[in-house]
């Protein structure tokens, strides 16, 4: 039954998002299987990054894994997922990692899929978020870093090879204002450059 204030046309995207998460090990993560797959790319608009891995992954790449998983839950449209794959028994999502063309050597395997990219690209590089993130803003996913906003950090950098110029405290505060009015850090460039500036 439908709750009110969820407009039925929303209802189907409700019960699915509440039903992929629910077993999934890395907090933000939706855990997506073989039926889960293809389903959850057909939302218009949504961007996935899907990590392929072992039925239950521990170690350096899974703690990465979940620091992404934390800072990619405020950027708009934008969803982390895993698909564990059983290597032993009933092999369960092993029909994606054929897909793929996976082997257990490659684990964690990182694909993003996006309306644009409906394929997928895979992720090639070390699973270290800060690699991570710059990978997925080369490919127009708006993410902050741990502890810096990218095009902030250049905005700050030109205000003060311009010798403090006003104009680039209008800039960091538009961006603070739209792209990353999510981010808790993006007021205190602001902050700082007036402060620098007076």
């Amino acid at each position: 039954m439908r709750p009110r204030g969820v407009p039925s046309a929303r209802w189907p995207l409700v019960c699915l998002l509440a039903g992929i998460g629910a077993d999934a090990a890395a907090l933000g993560a939706w855990r997506l299987d073989n039926y889960t797959f293809d389903k959850s790319l057909q939302f218009l608009g949504l961007t996935l990054f899907v990590k392929f891995d072992e039925m239950y992954p521990h170690g350096d790449k899974e703690d990465e894994f979940k620091t992404l998983c934390t800072l990619a839950y405020p950027v708009p449209r934008f969803f982390v997922a895993e698909v564990p794959i059983q290597d032993y028994g009933t092999l369960e999502n092993d029909a994606l990692r054929e897909r793929f063309k996976l082997t257990k050597e490659d684990y964690p395997a990182f694909f993003l899929f996006s309306p644009e990219n409906k394929e997928g690209v895979r992720y090639e590089g070390d699973v270290k978020v800060d690699e991570l993130i710059l990978w997925l803003r080369q490919h127009g996913i708006k993410m902050s870093s741990v502890g810096t906003i990218v095009e902030l950090d250049e905005v700050v950098q030109k205000f003060f090879l311009s010798g403090l110029e006003g104009e680039h405290i209008s800039v960091a505060t538009e961006l603070a204002k739209t792209q990353y009015s999510t981010d808790r850090k993006a007021p205190m460039y602001v902050k700082i450059m007036e402060k620098i500036k007076e």
